[in-house]
């Protein structure tokens, strides 16, 4: 039975107590312990590894798809509002306002109208203009440096860095940079 990571890391702490108790001497004991731990690590690194490259194909085809469906959604949606002009343009041209059939009526319906406006907010009189206000929301760039500056405690706002350092791709990244 293989072990799991967080097995495989208790067996590596371990095993430096041990070369700790022995003052750093290698027995042939401790020498075959760190053999038999290193190749358990490579063979969990590369289960590891194969299980996340898994995942993010997985995840890659998952969105492939999901693209494809918004574009046929898109495409539906498109020709159901196509035939409802061409719907509304024949019941123009013949003058009706309904046409009823056993499962469907095809009726004009009477929408308020929508107002256009060509002109920038500043060219117009007061009373048609909004103010909306500002948005605030927490600068995310600002905490994480000062953060990493040791100006501010992890949880003192309620806000933690995370930073991907963990690649699968077989490089190693220190904490902070990316692929």
């Amino acid at each position: 039975m293989s072990l799991s990571l967080y097995d495989l890391a208790a067996e590596a702490l371990a095993l430096d107590d041990l070369f700790a108790m022995d003052e750093g001497e290698v027995t042939p004991e401790s020498e075959a312990l760190a053999l038999e731990l290193a190749e358990k690590l490579a063979t969990k690194a590369d289960a590891f590894g194969g299980f996340v490259r898994n995942l993010e194909a997985s995840a890659t085809a998952i969105k492939a798809e999901e693209e494809r469906l918004r574009d046929r959604r898109k495409a539906l949606e498109n020709k159901a509002a196509w035939l409802k002009r061409v719907g509304l343009d024949a019941l123009q041209r013949m003058q009706r306002l309904r046409v009823e059939g056993s499962l469907f009526t095809l009726a004009v319906q009477n929408n308020p109208p929508s107002v256009l406006v060509e002109v920038l907010p500043d060219r117009l009189p007061a009373a048609f203009v909004r103010i909306i206000p500002e948005v605030r929301e927490a600068d995310k760039v600002a905490i994480g440096k000062a953060l990493k500056a040791g100006e501010l405690k992890f949880r003192l706002l309620g806000h933690k860095l995370r930073g991907g350092w963990l690649a699968s791709s077989g490089s190693r990244q220190t904490p902070g940079t990316a692929d």
